[in-house]
């Protein structure tokens, strides 16, 4: 095959993926953001940004415009997020505390978990800067999908810790 077959064969699929990115991202984002009212963020608003980057030295000709190629196809991918009902979205790499992000993360592993091969999750102090019903809720998470798959958690929380059939202390000595 020659490189200009190759380029084609490869312009055919990013295209098919990128179609199919544009038709489920909504979806995906309204999934996330129901799970994430479950673990007590309500009104949060959760996009998902699909990008293209144009390059007249690119292969993949799509509406008549030539894009620059990636590993994953033609699409540059970004995660928006607004934590208070009536800000904009903003990146959420840039914005996001550690707990906002344990919690998208835990969101996001709840919506995947019927499609992820893995039998077990690790989830490590995914509770951090969280407390009180926040906490509860991820406890009750992560119990409800530890009856498809194993889930091992590190926590300092008592309201984690106790959904736990099976607890280990782990201490550290210098």
């Amino acid at each position: 095959n020659t490189i200009e077959e190759k380029e084609k064969i490869f312009s055919e699929k990013a295209i098919l993926v990128h179609k199919n990115r544009v038709l489920y991202a909504k979806k995906l984002a309204n999934n996330i953001e129901r799970a994430m009212s479950d673990l007590n963020m309500p009104g949060s608003r959760f996009e998902i940004l699909i990008k293209q980057e144009e390059s007249q030295d690119g292969f993949v000709k799509f509406d008549n415009k030539l894009f620059h190629a990636n590993p994953q196809g033609i699409d540059n991918i970004e995660f928006y997020l607004s934590a208070n009902k009536g800000e904009p979205t903003k990146p959420l790499a840039s914005i996001a505390s550690g707990g906002e992000i344990s919690r998208i993360m835990l969101a996001i592993k709840t919506i995947f978990q019927d499609k992820d091969p893995v039998e077990t999750l690790v989830f490590d102090e995914i509770d951090s800067g969280t407390s009180g019903e926040i906490a509860e809720s991820i406890g009750f998470l992560m119990k409800e999908m530890s009856n498809k798959i194993q889930i091992l958690s590190i926590t300092h929380l008592a309201q984690v810790a106790s959904k736990g059939d099976y607890h280990f202390k782990v201490v550290k000595a210098s």
